[in-house]
């Protein structure tokens, strides 16, 4: 798990990033800094809110699979 972390922040740092910074070449300064706002914060909550409903599909679509889970609410170990 680690190691995808380190590829995806490696891959994440080396072409996400500078692929968006090209894009913003082309506008004014004042575009340039409400894009930027507006991406970091609406589109990237949108791509978390669209993860989170994909892990849900996926979790339905399994258990009919493989039946359901029953998922504990109480996840301290330490607790009898």
């Amino acid at each position: 798990m680690a190691s995808f972390q380190v590829l995806r922040r490696a891959g994440n740092y080396a072409l996400s990033q500078p692929a968006r910074q090209v894009l913003y070449t082309v506008v004014s300064r004042e575009d340039r800094y409400k894009a930027k706002n507006f991406i970091d914060t609406a589109v990237y909550r949108a791509g978390d809110q669209v993860e989170c409903w994909l892990r849900e599909g996926v979790a339905k679509a399994m258990s009919q699979f493989n039946g359901a889970v029953e998922r504990s609410e109480n996840t301290d170990k330490t607790d009898p």
